[in-house]
């Protein structure tokens, strides 16, 4: 059995022998010999070779810089079954992953033991929407870009989400995403074992009620919840979207879980990342909801960003007059810049703590002082030469004159 895929060279040979009225495709978007297999590769990534889907493509694109930038995107709906999914295959589809990334070919008959069930590696690829052509016990894998940008959002851990980021600083990139994803991948890195926070990162974390949390340990796994909006239409957090008034049903849910890291779509109204589990403090055992809010370069961060932040995170827990004693709810506030009046408040340290008075669900506000490359070296575990730590500094500046550093170095 056998998958054949339209490689670059039969993609270039479509657009000079397929008409559009009354001239090529090639001719129809102006290309070149020196530009026409850069175009041809970049629709093979991004349709892994299915005819049907470069239909689509010659359809929606009128011209070559519009070939360029389409990146095939999954549906709202499609793409919470489909991190569902894969997450339910982790280790697979990360061992798949670096497989096609090697360019090497594997058994796809391979039976896999899950959950006392067999499925073959050729069923866990096809619905991962992983391409393969060749014979299936040796089977050469397709990933297209958008795919991998998904695996390395929910599966990869911060050093390799770095090296990934390198490598696509030239293209389509969600810089405030990316760094929202930072964070949270350096979170789940510093706490993958049970320890104090005030003992793992002391000069960002020695606060008193967060870094004196005893085996705090966070989830390793990342789970979608709704985009927080005021109409949205979803009660749990399978959904695409909720309202702020679901925030009860969607607490109990999370409380059937021992622990949960959840990544809610950009734009909701909700913390960037929340983190969710059991800790103690001074033997008293605690609830916890660590919220993690990222203030992104374009916008200098000012009292009322961080406020906003904790009213957002405050709204959570609102339904009733008193806050719940065994819940511990922390907001961990970052920004790459802050005003005059913020830098104040740090003093000589690397974080400062805010006064919860007027956020009666909250019992501690972190504020944390990333915006110099030196801070942002300690917090984030690299030197300050390290090139890992020149690429985080690319994602928070985003300007030319840096990537062009970066690509003369290499």
């Amino acid at each position: 059995m056998s998958l054949p895929l339209l490689r670059p060279r039969s993609i270039r040979e479509i657009m000079e022998k397929t008409y559009v009225n009354s001239e090529t495709l090639f001719n129809y978007y102006k290309l070149s010999e020196e530009n026409a297999g850069e175009v041809a590769q970049h629709l093979f990534l991004q349709t892994m070779g299915n005819p049907r889907h470069l239909a689509i493509v010659f359809e929606e694109c009128k011209t070559v810089e519009q070939l360029m930038k389409y990146v095939v995107q999954l549906e709202p709906k499609r793409h919470q079954e489909y991190v569902s999914y894969i997450s339910n295959f982790k280790e697979e589809v990360v061992f798949l992953l670096d497989l096609a990334e090697k360019n090497n070919s594997v058994d796809l008959t391979q039976q896999i033991s899950k959950r006392c069930k067999s499925i073959s590696l050729e069923i866990i690829a096809t619905n991962a929407l992983i391409a393969w052509e060749g014979e299936l016990e040796a089977a050469q894998l397709v990933i297209s870009p958008t795919l991998i940008s998904t695996m390395a959002t929910y599966f990869f851990p911060l050093m390799r989400y770095l090296i990934y980021l390198r490598s696509v600083l030239n293209g389509p990139l969600n810089f405030s995403e990316a760094f929202e994803l930072m964070l949270m991948k350096r979170i789940q890195e510093l706490f993958s074992q049970p320890s104090y926070p005030n003992g793992v990162l002391p000069s960002f974390f020695d606060s008193p009620k967060f870094g004196n949390c005893h085996n705090l340990k966070v989830c390793s796994n990342v789970s979608l919840m709704p985009r927080i909006m005021p109409r949205g239409l979803g009660k749990s957090l399978k959904d695409e979207t909720a309202s702020p008034s679901s925030w009860p049903l969607l607490l109990k849910e999370m409380d059937v879980h021992d622990s949960l890291c959840l990544k809610p779509s950009p734009l909701s109204a909700s913390p960037d990342v929340l983190f969710v589990g059991n800790v103690s403090i001074e033997s008293r055992a605690y609830r916890y909801h660590i919220a993690i809010a990222a203030n992104h370069y374009k916008t200098q961060a000012v009292q009322a960003i961080v406020a906003e932040e904790c009213d957002k995170f405050n709204v959570m827990f609102t339904g009733s007059e008193s806050k719940n004693p065994d819940h511990l709810n922390i907001l961990i506030f970052c920004s790459t810049s802050y005003d005059s009046e913020m830098k104040l408040k740090f003093g000589n340290k690397k974080f400062c703590l805010l006064d919860t008075k007027d956020w009666v669900f909250i019992d501690e506000v972190i504020v944390l002082d990333l915006s110099s490359k030196e801070n942002r070296a300690i917090f984030f575990g690299l030197t300050a030469d390290d090139f890992l730590n020149e690429t985080i500094n690319i994602v928070i500046s985003k300007t030319s004159a840096a990537l062009l550093t970066l690509q003369t170095n290499e």
